[in-house]
């Protein structure tokens, strides 16, 4: 997306991630139920659905943490605003422990 539109927006790595996702699994000879599953993830990784898989919610966390980190770096957010974020978006404790220790105790 970002050669094609000079953009990382969420709707084109939804829209354009899954045909190419897709494609490379494919010829990795993944099985049907895994591509399946990495192109439903990738289709909607922005915009959690209310029952979410293990995987889902990994990577969604991973991405989170990632983008916050990039947006604190360019607008720092303040701390109550650091730790709402963590608490109510997150999924996981192993990344809700991850962000406390990069946001909360650490300098970024």
């Amino acid at each position: 997306p970002e050669k094609r539109y000079n953009s990382s927006a969420a709707k084109y790595q939804e829209e354009l991630g899954p045909p190419v996702a897709r494609k490379i699994l494919e010829k990795l000879g993944a099985k049907k139920e895994l591509i399946d599953e990495v192109c439903d993830i990738i289709s909607h990784h922005h915009h959690p659905r209310k029952q979410e898989t293990l995987n889902f919610k990994v990577l969604y966390d991973a991405d989170l943490i990632t983008n916050l980190e990039e947006k604190h770096k360019k607008e720092p957010l303040s701390k109550d605003e650091l730790k709402r974020i963590i608490e109510e978006r997150l999924f996981t404790e192993s990344a809700k422990r991850l962000a406390r220790e990069i946001f909360l105790e650490g300098d970024i």
